[in-house]
């Protein structure tokens, strides 16, 4: 199945869209040929969550920019960056270079994840004029208060929270990844705050025993995939935890 984040649907479906579903690549990422040969002259957006949404996995840059050459100029394509900042690549081109360089690009991004705001409902979009311009015209007058503009303010302005919250996503991402490794499981490289990874079981059966020992992780059964989770990455002492429970459920 695709797996990529269900609101795109919903979202388009609720405006009375047509949606047009490519599943993604072996390796997890996004089939950009096959976007472009699903193209058609009713084709208005596309969407493109990078890193990816359940799967963390992210596009090579040469890979988005042709792409971003080759849509025909009706076209218009939406990046959901909500994990870019998770993205440890040096001088990796994200949203904000496609806009400057005049692609037709919507680049969207949220407080929620790095910066710890999900509660606040707070993010941002950026695009050329004319696209803002029409987005203004129906976005929700009270889309988000003052507080959740101050909590946005001052948490750019935090950079040693975002520092440390960098690194220790990435020390226990890899501490993580290695751990699930050794119990057999399958993990895929991730570019975000989580993992998907393949328990090599019944993810449903596996989340209700997991349930009860206190831990919660994502099933991916919605995309049809029986035996994958998401796993957001923990404290060092929630991941202790999640590979100790796993390992008495094993011993079950």
């Amino acid at each position: 199945m695709y797996p990529y984040f269900p609101p795109y649907r919903t979202i388009t479906l609720l405006m009375e869209g047509t949606t047009i579903e490519v599943p993604l690549l072996e390796n997890h990422t996004y089939n950009l040929e096959g976007i472009l040969t699903a193209i058609n002259e009713n084709t208005k957006l596309i969407f493109i969550c990078n890193p990816n949404n359940p799967t963390g996995t992210i596009l090579a840059e040469n890979e988005l920019e042709l792409f971003l050459k080759s849509i025909p100029p009706h076209v218009i394509v939406v990046l959901d960056e909500a994990y870019v900042e998770f993205i440890d690549r040096e001088r990796y081109r994200t949203g904000i270079d496609y806009v400057k360089e005049g692609y037709p690009v919507i680049f969207v991004r949220t407080f929620s994840k790095l910066y710890g705001l999900a509660g606040t409902r707070i993010g941002y979009a950026a695009a050329r004029v004319e696209y803002i311009e029409t987005i203004q015209a129906v976005r929700e007058p009270f889309s988000a208060n003052r507080i959740a503009h101050a909590g946005a303010l001052a948490a750019l302005d935090d950079q040693e929270y975002i520092n440390k919250s960098l690194r220790e996503n990435k020390r226990e991402m890899l501490e993580l990844t290695n751990k699930l490794k050794t119990l057999g499981f399958d993990v895929i490289e991730s570019h975000a705050n989580f993992l998907f990874v393949d328990m090599k079981e019944h993810v449903m059966v596996l989340s209700q025993a997991l349930m009860q020992e206190g831990i919660l992780i994502r099933p991916c059964i919605a995309w049809g995939l029986q035996s994958h989770a998401r796993i957001s990455i923990g404290t060092s002492e929630q991941n202790k935890l999640l590979i100790k429970s796993l390992k008495k459920l094993e011993k079950i």
